[in-house]
């Protein structure tokens, strides 16, 4: 079957926390869930914030407030073909200094500029998470096709929780001013229902009545209820926007958000049991039992798993190094740097007011490996830790972060 593309722009509140509260309405996660959903790749974190040198020299970003998410191909029963979905994010990235927008060569407003149908970027790199930004070369590097997308669809996020400093009324407002725009283009527009795992009925209510809006109720905006944290209706999010882009319509059956995820809960229950029931079923574990007894069985996994756990933490810590010299720049004052110890840098980074922004606490990587607990969904904490992509803190206490030391401090000579 050929590959049919569209490319769809993700939308949603977005710029300073005085107007979009203590955070985002999930525009990031759900284009991280969908164009790289394995839990391995899922980032729960997506932080807007941005100093002015990654604003301006990362090629992801190239000095403009939207990103370019890359692509995934799908099979889509209803269209009966496979096709391409492309994707693009309008953001407001903001300066770690001032916390303000950052000037950039559009001096739109995000209503204005976020409606744009034609998009380009010279030599812009495709977006995987923020770690990437100074490190591109380490990660895989896939360019914007000739500089340009043409978006064919609009998918705007409304985000049902509660957030801290935001008013489901400011969201209503914003996102009204946002549509009218993009009602304006001719394109389709699919609103998608955020966080659904954690939605207020206000929130709801809210969302609802912008489509009773007489601006808006004669487009027929189709609304999907989603949760990119649990992975309900993400895909079905972005295939209804295909099929309203190609057909102008779409068929593609859309549950509610409590019945998704029922469906979803037990794919992965389904999924678990045959995991589990896989090592039973080998004749060599079977034998192996039969001679040496379930127990030794038992003590020879822990031992291959505990080895398992060492060389994970190992392979991360090596790995999250890489990160050090650009958190070195953010949190050590660079005139000082020259004749620092590594033991007195050591120390003001532990106590640096922003060392949480950067690392995760003590344990919270050994942690990531234990079992989940049987009460995971309701686990605010456990849910936190799957995606968070800071430095582990363990990696201070490691020769590989005195060498990272050494070599900055090196730097500074050169």
């Amino acid at each position: 079957m050929p590959h049919k593309g569209v490319t769809i722009s993700v939308l949603g509140l977005s710029g300073k926390e005085k107007i979009k509260g203590a955070q985002g309405v999930g525009k990031s996660l759900l284009c991280n869930r969908f164009i790289r959903g394995e839990q391995d790749a899922f980032r729960h974190e997506h932080s807007s914030v941005l100093s002015q040198t990654d604003f301006a020299g990362s090629p992801c970003i190239n000095s403009q407030h939207w990103l370019f998410w890359g692509l995934r191909q799908l099979e889509c029963n209803e269209a009966g073909e496979n096709v391409t979905i492309r994707l693009a994010e309008q953001t407001e990235f903001l300066d770690d200094e001032t916390f303000e927008p950052i000037a950039s060569t559009s001096m739109q407003s995000y209503a204005q500029r976020a409606c744009r149908v034609r998009l380009t970027s010279k030599d812009k790199l495709m977006y995987i998470e923020k770690e990437q930004l100074g490190l591109e070369s380490e990660y895989e590097q896939i360019p914007l096709p000739d500089g340009k997308l043409d978006i064919d669809c609009f998918v705007y996020v409304f985000d049902l929780s509660v957030v801290e400093g935001r008013t489901f009324e400011s969201q209503f407002n914003f996102a009204l001013a946002v549509l009218k725009n993009c009602l304006k283009t001719k394109k389709p527009i699919v609103i998608a229902l955020s966080k659904c795992d954690v939605a207020d009925e206000a929130g709801r209510r809210s969302a609802q009545n912008l489509l009773l809006r007489k601006e808006l109720k004669a487009a027929h905006i189709p609304m999907v209820e989603t949760s990119a944290l649990k992975n309900v209706n993400v895909e079905e999010l972005f295939l209804t926007a295909y099929l309203l882009a190609i057909k102008g319509k779409s068929r593609l059956k859309l549950m509610a958000y409590a019945e998704a995820v029922k469906e979803v809960d037990e794919s992965n229950r389904q999924t678990n049991l045959k995991l589990n029931s896989r090592l039973e079923d080998q004749p060599q574990y079977r034998r192996f039992v039969q001679i040496y007894g379930s127990h030794a069985a038992r003590r020879i996994y822990e031992e291959h798993i505990n080895e398992a756990k060492e060389h994970w933490m190992a392979a991360r810590l090596k790995v999250s190094a890489n990160h050090l010299p650009r958190i070195f720049s953010i949190l050590l004052e660079k005139n000082d740097v020259i004749g620092m110890s590594w033991s007195t840098a050591k120390g003001i980074i532990l106590s640096h007011p922003l060392f949480d922004q950067f690392f995760q606490p003590l344990g919270a990587l050994g942690r990531q490996l234990d079992p989940l607990p049987s009460n995971f969904e309701s686990n605010e904490e456990m849910e936190q830790q799957q995606g968070d992509s800071r430095v582990p803190a363990e990696l201070l206490l490691t020769g590989e972060a005195k060498t990272a030391f050494d070599n900055y401090q090196a730097s500074y000579w050169e």
